[in-house]
């Protein structure tokens, strides 16, 4: 995942001329891609006019996999440790299936699996940490708030979330790529799986050029994941989005579609452009055509990490948690019952802590 802010000042080294990961001109890559120019109760609205929000999909199979999970140890700022564990990971979006689905710990045990996990469960505000649930123990390792925009209203009630200032903020910087983009427009859409193609050569020449290739956040490179996506494509499961000052590409979005749900997955911008907020804009224009097309219910900002652009766009911030469930077996009873103490350690020095400050103020 890799959804940092749209527009951080470090986000991308200057722009030059550069080669695709095909080892084509990226503008080649722009010429052959065909892509579509673009036409212009446990939640809280996040200063929305919105209708109440419904998070949960309607009678979507859920989709398991074995995959290697991680149980971060930490005191505060302060990191410990790490334990490595195989899970049956829930890999569905938690909002198109039912909060109260069927854990499969039948299926988790045959595959040598030791608990069953679900990354972000919307959750209510009452809810307990550790307890017997559906006939498990379950975990509650992680608490954060997961932003979404509901999509469906219409673009023009959705922009009534912002001031005054912000709405005319958003339209001109806008207009600043829209001058220079002739008549292809300054957003353009990735579809098919000959678009997506050309789209993960945009996207990876971005990247190349960017702090976070570095660090191992860049756009992914590996040929596993381009057929992957390519594959995805041809099932309508995935979706990129490019904007363009002129010729030149400023800003990619990569998204993935789980249903009736978009999740805003991989982002980047040449820092070229960086004083021209082209995250922003990218993301303002993807949601006035998200909008426009009635397809989705809602954009997913994906994970529970908190920036302020999804506080800033959101229309809804849905409380969800990290769970696991797990058989009451002596070993998983040590380390998620470790992981908990740790955990409420230093949630009780920090309550001390506010309590001793409070008394030296008062």
């Amino acid at each position: 995942m890799d959804t940092k802010s749209p527009d951080n000042d470090k986000a991308f080294a200057s722009y030059r001329p550069r080669l695709a990961s095909s080892g084509r001109h990226v503008g080649t890559a722009l010429q052959e891609f065909g892509a579509r120019p673009l036409i212009g109760q446990c939640l809280t609205h996040v200063r929305g006019v919105y209708h109440p929000l419904s998070v949960e999909g309607a009678a979507v199979n859920p989709v398991w996999e074995v995959r290697s999970e991680v149980l971060h140890f930490r005191l505060g700022p302060f990191r410990l440790g790490e334990v490595k564990l195989k899970g049956f990971t829930l890999v569905s979006n938690p909002f198109v299936v039912d909060a109260e689905l069927a854990i499969p710990m039948a299926q988790a045990a045959a595959q040598d699996c030791r608990a069953a996990v679900v990354s972000a469960m919307p959750i209510p505000k009452r809810f307990a940490t550790m307890c017997f649930d559906r006939g498990a123990l379950r975990y509650a390792a992680r608490y954060g708030d997961r932003y979404v925009v509901d999509l469906q209203g219409s673009f023009a009630e959705y922009i009534k979330k912002f001031s005054k200032k912000s709405r005319g903020n958003l339209q001109r910087a806008a207009k600043k790529f829209e001058k220079g983009t002739d008549s292809i427009g300054p957003i353009l859409e990735f579809r098919s799986p000959s678009e997506i193609i050309a789209f993960r050569d945009i996207a990876v020449a971005i990247s190349r050029a960017s702090y976070k290739s570095d660090l191992g956040w860049g756009f992914p490179e590996d040929e596993s994941f381009a057929r992957e996506i390519e594959l995805d494509a041809v099932a309508g499961r995935v979706r990129g989005y490019v904007l363009m000052s002129g010729r030149q590409p400023a800003a990619y979005v990569f998204c993935r579609i789980d249903h009736d749900v978009i999740v805003y997955k991989h982002i980047g911008y040449d820092e070229r452009f960086a004083q021209s907020s082209p995250g922003t804009v990218l993301l303002y224009l993807m949601l006035q055509r998200l909008f426009k097309e009635y397809e989705f219910r809602l954009l997913d900002f994906d994970g529970t990490e908190y920036y302020a652009y999804k506080e800033f766009f959101s229309t809804h911030a849905i409380s969800c948690a990290r769970l696991f469930w797990f058989r009451p077996r002596l070993p998983e009873i040590a380390l998620f019952g470790a992981h908990w103490a740790l955990m409420a350690t230093w949630r009780f020095a920090s309550l001390l802590r506010h309590h001793i400050w409070r008394g030296k103020r008062g």
